[in-house]
């Protein structure tokens, strides 16, 4: 299978990403360039993030930041599960 075969096999279905920094910002990216719905996780404040964060949610990622950033992961992946 080849990575284009692998993201359209994920293209309509959310994927988490635990840490927005410098590995996997470029994930994000490619995931949200390839229709996947992506929840991104990250400890860090909206603040400390800075441009990146505006930079993810305008190609359409979900920002969870903060001290609870992993606080709604557990049902998020219960009601993906579902679908």
């Amino acid at each position: 299978m080849t990575i284009q075969e692998y993201l359209s096999s994920l293209r309509g279905k959310t994927a988490a990403v635990l840490g927005i920094g410098v590995s996997n910002t470029p994930l994000i990216e490619l995931l949200c360039r390839n229709g996947v719905q992506v929840i991104a996780c990250d400890k860090k404040s909206r603040e400390d993030l800075g441009e990146r964060a505006k930079q993810l949610e305008a190609l359409g990622a979900h920002l969870q930041l903060g001290e609870g950033y992993l606080d709604d992961l557990r049902e998020i992946g219960r009601a993906s599960c579902r679908e």
